[in-house]
């Protein structure tokens, strides 16, 4: 238990670590967006538009209110412990765990894979394929190439899957005093 103790503190850390970062990140993409992008009164912008292999993140929508990446992160992590404590199959919910991850990716600026997403869906390859094929015909994530690498794929959130955990994580709060 020590031990495990120990890997939650590091976790911890490493989360503030990477709001910390997130938010320089966030502050040099806002300078991007306004100096480059929108120019100024007296400086017309540099470019016209953003960059194709840019993260959807750079267009939030403040309405949107998802609980922030940290929190997020902590859900996955406890979705794994319980998993661990009462076996995988018997509370696997692939979908809901790649919406989480999408979720946390994109309040990060990150982008994932459909590699990457399959592994954080808890399911076996094939599986996972299957759900993220299921998610894209619900309209809640969509698939965008690589530019730089025809092998690579990137699944984003959509606006209308944005919106849905909104709300689930707005009711769970305001039903239950706390997001879940």
């Amino acid at each position: 238990m020590l031990y495990q103790g120990r890997w939650e503190k590091r976790l911890d850390a490493l989360d503030r670590e990477v709001s910390t970062l997130r938010a320089v990140v966030e502050a040099q993409a806002d300078w991007i967006r306004r100096e480059l992008l929108g120019g100024t009164e007296n400086h017309p912008p540099i470019c016209k538009a953003i960059d194709s292999t840019a993260p959807a993140a750079l267009d939030r929508d403040a309405s949107h209110k998802l609980p922030d990446a940290r929190h997020l992160r902590f859900l996955i992590r406890q979705r794994r412990k319980r998993a661990s404590l009462f076996g995988a199959d018997l509370f696997s919910d692939p979908a809901w765990d790649m919406l989480l991850d999408l979720a946390a990716a994109r309040l990060e600026n990150e982008r994932v894979s459909v590699s990457s997403l399959c592994l954080a869906s808890g399911a076996p390859q094939t599986t996972a394929l299957r759900w993220i094929a299921m998610l894209q015909d619900a309209g809640l994530v969509v698939r965008r190439a690589d530019p730089l690498d025809s092998r690579r794929a990137y699944i984003e959130l959509t606006e209308k899957a944005i919106s849905a955990m909104g709300r689930h994580f707005e009711e769970a709060e305001f039903e239950f005093g706390m997001s879940c």
